[in-house]
């Protein structure tokens, strides 16, 4: 009896360890929610069945109000059993977690030189992009703002349009082209829904440019930011003021610090994931455990093709993890797979109904290609300084590139391969020292997993898909920094100085470009063909005909009309001829277009019928667009 009566006394005292632990507590209660949750909310068995008749029977894709609930009640069942998940490591995850073995020697304070250095990039990047946040929206930032934010446009029959407010669902979910970089986008509506005020004038924007880049502006100096922090992090000291100047001139950051894309956040966000996933190595704390689990979440919520640098990160992790102590061990590990279960329920939660169209668009693999030398060339210099080797269009004013400066090709060449050489030299450095030597996991494992899902899937993708990885290369320029007691560190800090200054140099003619011109005039081109431009004014798509073979801008203009076929074109100057209306037929990328509709083509390009009226150059292949007008009718 004595013996039960102990057992049942140990029992009961582990019982009461495992629910005094608050992780315990936590985690119990969310599983109970969720599990309540999925116990209350029916399966919507009528809304998959007629998933199901639409994917077979006509053969087309569910829209996305029939994707939410299927997909949300299917990722609430896979999350109550990760929930589950989480409370099953108790045991280990109530454990104290010690800090690591490794003790990097504590950073020192910044001098009131890099202070200056530090002030001096972050006003030099925002003196740069700010100028870009009032210019027209470009093709993917168009369509976004199109289709996330601003609010639905419905074309009626005499050419007017209704408006009615965009439904959250559209903005969080709609995943029908993977443009929507929902983690961005999200911010990027808060802000303009907070804020901008509409008008009615005939002139007044209807949306604000400036509201929809704001986030992206402060996330491109932000990034700046957390880049030093993450240095600091590791360990990675002395150049990293001078390794800040020269980001703050790269075109990338210039381009992309403003665009109201997501690739902002992804330069902010991967120094966080980095800084953190080292701050919860170094310490143990849980709150630096969900930093890096909540960091991992908006990555891939904001941008899936960060999911190299995710797996990299946590590769990383587990090197850092075995470095532990044998006894240290197990409560770290478990700290690091509740930070993994976190993100992927935030993932699973969040963006399930986005998994369907996004499956399919990865089956589509728009971008075939090979990685050829010209690839390679491009990238190499795009990762540089944020332009391209080659011209992307022969003849286009605003088709800049490193090999058609006024420099000497061989010079471009040398500063380009002397940032190689630095990169190389900061590899060298960490490897020298045992206590960083494991962050060269993450700067190089994320690329080369990137560069092999490439090759293996015979992608050719745009330069700028690459940008995650950006911020890998200066941290190794920053770590190429010659320490005090360096035998070469004059040589060292020559080099590093020189092709810092490559950057600036080279990223100059495109970062000017980007801050003079719009990449795409969508609304230059769209106030050339209507002299009421604001959806909201009464009179607004009822005094001319605008009409587009493709590539149309529907942001500014939401009452054009898609072009078909020249049949419909013909009916269509018929129709303004009749109504006394001007035709204006607005697009871009002719390259693309004319090839797939040389018929309709045939019509725009006759001199009989229809006039150029202007060409407004892009900088970026597909962003030049064109403006023709109809004639009149001949007698």
């Amino acid at each position: 009896m004595n013996r039960l009566n102990h057992d049942h006394s140990t029992v009961l005292l582990i019982v009461r360890s495992f629910t005094s632990s608050t992780y315990f507590r936590v985690t119990a209660a969310l599983f109970l929610v969720l599990l309540t949750t999925l116990m209350l909310v029916d399966r919507p068995t009528k809304i998959e069945k007629r998933i199901v008749e639409r994917r077979e029977v006509q053969g087309k894709d569910a829209p996305t109000h029939w994707l939410v609930p299927v997909w949300l009640w299917r990722g609430l069942a896979l999350n109550t059993a990760l929930a589950a998940a989480l409370v099953a490591l108790t045991p280990l995850a109530r454990r104290p977690a010690f800090p690591s073995p490794v003790i990097l020697p504590k950073s020192k304070p910044f001098s009131n030189r890099e202070k200056i250095l530090l002030a001096a990039s972050v006003v030099l990047l925002a003196a740069s992009t700010a100028p870009r946040l009032g210019q027209s929206l470009w093709g993917d930032e168009e369509y976004c703002m199109k289709a996330y934010i601003a609010p639905d446009a419905t074309q009626q029959p005499d050419g007017s349009v209704t408006l009615e407010p965009r439904p959250w669902l559209t903005t969080l979910w709609d995943y029908q082209k993977p443009t929507n970089h929902i983690g961005f986008i999200i911010v990027a509506r808060l802000f303009h829904d907070a804020f901008f005020t509409p008008g009615s004038g005939p002139t007044d924007p209807w949306f604000s440019e400036t509201l929809m880049r704001l986030p992206s502006f402060l996330a491109g100096l932000a990034a700046i930011l957390t880049l030093v922090w993450c240095c600091r992090v590791w360990g990675i000291r002395n150049g990293i003021a001078w390794m800040a100047l020269g980001y703050a001139g790269h075109a990338w950051l210039v381009r992309f610090g403003c665009d109201a894309r997501g690739y902002g956040f992804i330069v902010m966000l991967v120094p966080v994931l980095l800084g953190t996933l080292g701050r919860a190595s170094q310490t143990g704390l849980w709150r630096w455990w969900f930093a890096f689990a909540f960091t991992q979440f908006y990555m891939l919520w904001t941008f899936p093709g960060v999911i190299h640098i995710i797996l990299a990160a946590n590769l990383l992790a587990l090197v850092l993890l075995y470095r532990h102590p044998s006894g240290h061990r197990l409560p770290q590990t478990a700290r690091w797979l509740a930070a993994c279960l976190i993100t992927s329920m935030l993932v699973i939660g969040l963006m399930a109904p986005c998994l369907p169209p996004f499956i399919a668009f990865l089956k589509e693999n728009r971008l075939q290609g090979t990685l050829d030398l010209s690839w390679w060339r491009d990238t190499a210099t795009a990762l540089f300084c944020g332009a391209l080797w080659h011209p992307f269009e022969p003849g286009n004013p605003l088709s800049t590139s490193v090999n058609e400066t006024p420099l000497p090709p061989l010079l471009s060449a040398l500063w380009i391969t002397l940032g190689g050489f630095t990169a190389l030299l900061g590899s060298w450095q960490l490897w020298k020292s045992p206590d960083r030597r494991p962050i060269l996991i993450f700067l190089f494992v994320g690329p080369a997993l990137l560069i092999a899902h490439l090759i293996v899937g015979h992608t050719r993708p745009y330069q700028w898909y690459l940008i995650p990885i950006l911020p890998n290369l200066l941290i190794l320029w920053a770590a190429a920094w010659p320490t005090l007691t360096s035998r070469f560190r004059l040589p060292q800090t020559a080099l590093i100085l020189t092709t810092l200054t490559g950057v600036h140099i080279l990223a100059l003619p495109s970062a000017r470009l980007l801050t003079r011109f719009p990449i795409e005039a969508c609304r230059e081109s769209a106030a050339l063909t209507r002299p009421i431009l604001n959806p909201r004014h009464p009179g607004y798509g009822t005094d001319t005909l605008t009409a587009s073979p493709g590539m149309a801008t529907e942001a500014y203009d939401p009452a054009v009309i898609r072009l078909t076929s020249p049949e419909h074109l013909r009916s269509l100057i018929d129709r303004a001829r009749a109504e006394k209306k001007p035709l204006f037929i607005n697009f871009g990328y002719r390259a693309l277009l004319q090839p797939a509709h040389t018929s309709l083509f045939a019509l725009i390009d006759d001199p009989f019928l229809f006039e150029p009226v202007k060409t407004f150059p892009g900088q970026f292949v597909s962003t030049t667009r064109e403006v023709h007008r109809l004639l009149p009718a001949q007698d």
